[in-house]
């Protein structure tokens, strides 16, 4: 028997943008101009990921031997 896995949590542009520290609008141009981090449309609404938000700022972080 196979484990069934919990659905992913999606989560709107606007609590991305928090999580982030950012406005609704930034992460929308960032969105517009093919910037931030990944995202999926449900509907006609893009919606995002813990897992897409994490692999965002891991890529942007700096520190040591990050340059």
């Amino acid at each position: 028997m196979s484990a069934v896995k919990a659905p992913v949590r999606l989560m709107t542009t606007e609590e991305a943008a928090v999580l982030l520290g950012i406005s609704k609008r930034a992460l929308e141009q960032m969105r517009n101009r093919g910037r931030g981090p990944a995202y999926t449309y449900v509907g006609r609404f893009p919606r995002y990921s813990r897992a897409s938000i994490n692999a965002y700022l891991e890529a942007r972080a700096k520190g040591p031997g990050r340059g």
